[in-house]
């Protein structure tokens, strides 16, 4: 449906890609993996369990957050050991992964981006005040201050605390 190729199931390009299509904010690309352990308890076989998760920021391209989890299981059957050991690790993992994507969404709203708004057009010297106007008003904005003003175009040096696509969907 998107034309997006996956290498591999691990493809992290493909997956960006694939989560930009859908106007994701972050991909999470994960492997599971459970074996039977050497150590033994009476009867009962011993299941061990590893959840590595990788979160992918699609604003700037990059891992932001790692979760790896291990969990154990008991069980005389390999089948149901497997399971219980792979679902008590992803429930780990999901609660940890949960708190630290909450985290990193807290810090990361609370940065300033800062970055340049070029604008231009006929009529410019009423048309740049009314516009400048109403981008002071746009909630977040912490700063704005000219850089070049000319008779047809100016380029403001915007401070933002959020993304300029954040910024841009405010201004529209």
């Amino acid at each position: 449906l998107y034309s997006i190729e996956f290498s591999s199931i691990y493809d992290e390009e493909a997956a960006m890609a694939l989560g930009q299509a859908l106007k994701a904010d972050m991909v999470v690309l994960g492997k599971a993996g459970a074996a039977e352990s050497f150590n033994r308890m009476g009867d009962e076989k011993t299941f061990e369990s590893t959840i590595n998760l990788t979160v992918y920021d699609l604003a700037s391209g990059t891992a932001v957050i790692q979760e790896n989890t291990q969990a154990t299981a008991k069980s005389d059957m390999a089948s149901t050991g497997i399971v219980d050991a792979l679902t008590r690790a992803a429930d780990q993992a999901g609660q940890d992964l949960g708190v630290k994507i909450d985290t990193f969404w807290r810090q990361s709203l609370r940065k300033e981006k800062n970055f340049d708004l070029a604008i231009e057009g006929e009529n410019f010297l009423s048309r740049f005040i009314a516009l400048k106007r109403r981008i002071r008003d746009i909630r977040d904005i912490e700063n704005m201050q000219p850089r070049q003003i000319g008779a047809d175009s100016a380029v403001m040096e915007i401070v933002y605390k959020g993304t300029p696509k954040q910024f841009a969907d405010a201004v529209m």
